[in-house]
């Protein structure tokens, strides 16, 4: 599991960066740039990229294009964890879900277009995990916490248009055409300025680009944040830990082993289509055992956040076609708790079957009874070569 680690920089750089716009390079916008073996785009010399804004209207979806499996590469000076990767974890009609990692923690935001505004409807910090969050906004599951309605853009796309942030303090656009240079090439900008007590923050969009530039201002203190590099059709790469159940046949007994996997996640690929896969996956070691059948199904899997625990809901064929004795019961049972919990970093998993608590002939949880991480006894899975 890797380190939780957040301190007050951190904690400042996400109240001060609300938002990041995503978007693609414009298929009227050249660059001198290279290709890795996988399409990314690897920055070199970039030309002139002036677009002229006084020449067109754009319309506020302009300034965000949603674009499926971008990175978005920002430098950051003037104060550490000040630069960025983002990424899109889910698209879903006039709402987005952005993943921000500063190196430091990630932060996940759902950022909506409606009535004529771009606003932020929620942040959660310390994301270190691949839920839907807006399906789960919708469903009831969570809510949008703190950060309530933070409006970034507004119509009418017009100079000296103005609003409130979500702290009430006054947002503006104060340039239509502001000239830029930034790493990833030069630009003709729309500028927002937001003045609060004791600073000024610049921010600067492109259309088809999205956000390409941010500047925070305060006594003695001037961060920048800018876009280096937009890569198109890169997945978001994590690790897992996946335990199994497995018989030792020399000693006539059982216990849990675990393995390491690389896996990748696609914009709107479901963290639930990862765990169904690999829980039904077979092993070269005919000792260790599958985790569910091929006809069990994942519902949906999440982690509570009020309760501090991972919320995962089976087909009822996890329990019917389990074919396994109390001990291997609960070691399946156990695995799946410990894969959970790992992920998600939590010590408690409920299990429920088609939205019913846990229940079989041998093992009958009560309402909201979740089972517990015990790693203590696993041993490292010997992959075969």
């Amino acid at each position: 599991m890797m380190t939780r680690f957040k301190n007050v920089i951190i904690t400042m750089l996400v109240a001060i960066q609300l938002i990041t716009f995503i978007g693609c390079k414009s298929n009227n916008t050249k660059s001198e740039s290279k290709k890795d073996n996988k399409g990314a785009s690897i920055n070199s010399k970039k030309d002139n990229r002036m677009d002229n804004l006084e020449k067109k209207e754009y319309s506020l979806s302009d300034y965000l294009p949603f674009k499926p499996n971008v990175r978005m590469t920002y430098k950051g000076t003037g104060i550490e964890y000040a630069g960025k990767e983002v990424f899109i974890d889910f698209i879903s009609e006039n709402k987005m879900q952005v993943r921000e990692n500063n190196g430091g923690t990630e932060v996940a935001k759902i950022i909506e277009v409606k009535d004529g505004e771009i606003r932020v409807i929620m942040a959660k910090e310390e994301f270190y995990f691949k839920d839907n969050l807006i399906q789960l906004l919708r469903d009831g599951k969570i809510d949008a916490g703190n950060l309530k309605n933070d409006v970034i853009l507004k119509e009418p796309i017009k100079l000296g248009t103005k609003w409130n942030d979500y702290q009430g303090k006054e947002r503006k656009i104060t340039s239509l055409n502001a000239s830029i240079e930034i790493p990833y090439g030069k630009f003709n900008a729309l500028e927002v300025t937001t003045t609060g007590e004791g600073y000024v923050i610049k921010d600067y969009f492109v259309p088809t680009i999205g956000h390409v530039k941010k500047i925070y201002e305060a006594k003695d203190m001037r961060v920048i944040t800018e876009l280096i590099d937009v890569q198109q059709d890169v997945p978001f790469a994590q690790n897992i830990k996946l335990y199994y159940p497995k018989y030792y046949p020399d000693s006539n007994s059982e216990g849990l082993v675990y393995k390491n996997q690389n896996i990748e996640l696609k914009t709107n690929g479901e963290i639930k289509d990862i765990f169904e896969k690999y829980f039904k996956e077979a092993q070269k070691d005919k000792d260790i055992m599958k985790i569910m059948s091929d006809n069990t199904k994942i519902n949906y899997v999440y982690l509570n956040d009020e309760e501090k625990k991972v919320c995962i809901d089976f087909s009822k064929e996890f329990v019917t076609e389990m074919n396994a004795g109390t001990t291997k019961e609960s070691l399946v049972l156990q695995s799946v708790t410990n894969t959970l919990g790992n992920y998600y970093g939590v010590e408690k998993v409920y299990i429920s079957i088609d939205g019913n608590p846990y229940e079989s002939g041998h093992i009958l949880l009560n309402k909201n009874e979740s089972f517990k991480v015990d790693e203590s006894k696993a041993k490292e899975m010997e992959i075969e070569k």
